[in-house]
């Protein structure tokens, strides 16, 4: 049995934080994979493209291939919830100074 480099944690971790985001971003995820020569742990059929996560960190040459997924859906994660921020301030923004009836 290959040991892994990464817990089971950060495996769930990919695969719930991939999961959820939007295609474009599923996408640039397959971009970083494929940039980096790991389409072997690819399997694409009529559902979909899944990866196998399990095998990529059991290989400890693929660590920088991780470590640059990570940090791509920390970013993402970030900008989702800053966007979100910004969403709610808009909205009490407008709630505020818009919906006021004036006489």
């Amino acid at each position: 049995m290959k040991p892994n480099y990464f817990s089971e944690q950060d495996i769930l971790f990919f695969r719930d934080s991939i999961e959820k985001m939007n295609k474009f971003h599923q996408i640039e995820i397959l971009h970083i994979l494929v940039k980096n020569h790991l389409q072997r742990y690819l399997n694409e059929n009529k559902y979909g493209v899944y990866v196998n996560f399990s095998e990529i960190a059991s290989q400890p040459c693929n660590q920088p291939v991780i470590l640059e997924l990570k940090k791509y859906i920390e970013y993402i994660q970030t900008q989702e919830q800053n966007l979100e921020k910004d969403e709610k301030q808009k909205e009490v923004i407008k709630k505020t100074y818009f919906n006021k009836s004036y006489k």
